[in-house]
């Protein structure tokens, strides 16, 4: 059985039934979610063409090493942020369990219509999402630029259709030669994934959606939806010929997106504002390796943000009003010590610290630009300060209650501060993964290089580099 496209039908029919069956929609949440978990177990890698139609006529499903890790990266996250923050999910079970068809069709498909289809399908579930902040402006801004990017989206694809009669990726990438004259519709194509990619200058919904999202939305946005599109970007940019200038064009915006992201974390009052503009930070950095080639450093990048997004946004959501600047925040952890500890490893392995995951993704980047130039490493080297600088400052504040003496937070407070125990436990196994990744690198390195990932051919593996040491 092609249990594959069950991680697609199974969502959406749990959907349908949760309209149905209103009362018991959470539940239907929770099973849709956890079954789709349980097929990971089950289904194995391959093409499968769906409809009984051969390819390119037929609806093509790729399940390869590069898609393996992202569907089981997605659905696993996607099951601890359910679990994480169910007090939120009821009023959204509907929309939740499209989402989740929506993203792995996104990772699974190999037809770039039916790409825009999964993604029309993500995006609409994101918008109704983001209404949870009854910030309407906001979201109809989103809903406009994303609009727009669909449209140009669209378009890319309606010229290749017309350049080479089928939309079928692996096909178009067998007949596509470096004289063919494609530049257009991938640049149409790439502007419309720069929406959800965050990339700079698309990226200006990011700031007001993201702030004033509670922590079930803001996980979602920044590390699931985040990821998905990044992982959809790199299937796409490494199956086709890019020329020169197409190529410095994205490697240059990629770049501006990198420091512009960090500059303004740096630069934050909030501590909603330091995690928003550090994930548009992190998509340039994931877009400037998946251009490049390097895509098991990006790999990386993406399985350490999405993680480290999750922990860190769910854990922020109670302890920081939206407008709350940071002096008010002194000393939350002292409270809170075990989601303290979650968070300050979340945020270490953010930065690229020694034993933990981030450390290996971010030396694995930094080696491999050596081959492209000194320039890019020597950014990322600059920026990862940058990021250590406000992160640290962020974790000292959180942790330091003041000046001696100081109360720590008057009581009032707590009732806004408290957390469930499954977000504790949940919040705590992903701190856990961060630092087991960091210091036994080649278990988790091994499960990625099963097979060569898309193109990457030389990339420097640091399998028995752990944590630094």
């Amino acid at each position: 059985m092609k249990y594959i496209v069950l991680l697609i039908v199974l969502p959406l029919l749990f959907a349908f039934l949760s309209m149905l069956v209103k009362s018991h929609k959470d539940k239907l949440l929770y099973l849709g979610v956890i079954v789709n978990v349980a097929l990971l177990f089950l289904i194995e890698q391959g093409e499968y063409m769906i409809g009984g139609f051969s390819k390119p006529f037929g609806i093509s499903l790729v399940l390869d090493q590069y898609s393996m890790v992202a569907v089981v990266l997605i659905n696993v996250l996607f099951l601890f942020t359910i679990f994480s923050h169910y007090q939120s999910t009821k009023k959204y079970s509907t929309v939740l369990l499209t989402l989740l068809a929506g993203v792995n069709g996104l990772l699974l498909t190999g037809d770039l219509f039916n790409l825009f289809v999964f993604l029309e399908i993500t995006s609409i579930s994101a918008y109704i999402l983001t209404t949870q902040s009854k910030k309407y402006y906001d979201t109809f801004h989103y809903i406009i630029i994303g609009s727009i990017g669909s449209g140009l989206y669209l378009l890319g694809v309606i010229l290749l259709y017309g350049q080479f009669g089928n939309l079928n990726l692996s096909v178009i990438a067998e007949q596509l030669n470096h004289s063919a004259n494609v530049m257009l519709p991938l640049l149409l194509i790439f502007v419309g994934l720069a929406v959800e990619t965050k990339l700079f200058p698309m990226n200006g919904w990011v700031k007001n959606v993201y702030k004033n999202a509670n922590g079930l939305v803001g996980s979602i946005m920044a590390s699931i939806i985040a990821s998905t599109i990044l992982f959809t970007f790199g299937r796409i940019i490494n199956a086709v010929y890019i020329d020169t200038f197409f190529y410095n064009m994205i490697i240059v915006i990629a770049v501006v997106t990198l420091i512009t992201g960090e500059l303004a974390a740096f630069n934050g009052k909030t501590m909603k504002e330091i995690l928003l503009y550090s994930s548009i930070g992190q998509g340039g950095m994931v877009t400037l390796l998946m251009i490049t080639g390097f895509i098991f450093p990006a790999v990386l990048i993406i399985i350490n943000n999405g993680i480290s997004k999750l922990v860190m946004f769910s854990i922020a959501d109670n302890l920081s009003k939206e407008d709350e600047s940071l002096d008010k925040l002194k000393g939350k952890f002292h409270n809170h010590k075990t989601l303290g500890i979650a968070f300050t490893v979340a945020s270490f392995s953010l930065i690229g610290l020694p034993l933990f995951l981030g450390f290996y993704a971010k030396v694995n980047t930094i080696i491999g630009l050596f081959d492209v130039n000194l320039l890019l490493p020597a950014i990322i080297l600059i920026i990862t300060i940058v990021e250590g600088a406000y992160l640290m400052k962020l974790n000292i504040l959180l942790w330091h209650p003041g000046n001696e003496g100081d109360a720590v937070m008057p009581y009032e407070d707590e009732k806004r501060t408290s957390y469930s125990m499954s977000m504790i436990l949940l919040m705590c196994i992903l701190s856990l993964v961060l630092f087991t990744a960091g210091i036994l690198p080649e278990q988790y390195g091994d499960t990625i290089l099963g097979k060569p990932l898309l193109n990457d051919t030389h990339t420097e593996y640091l399998i028995d580099m752990k944590g630094g040491m």
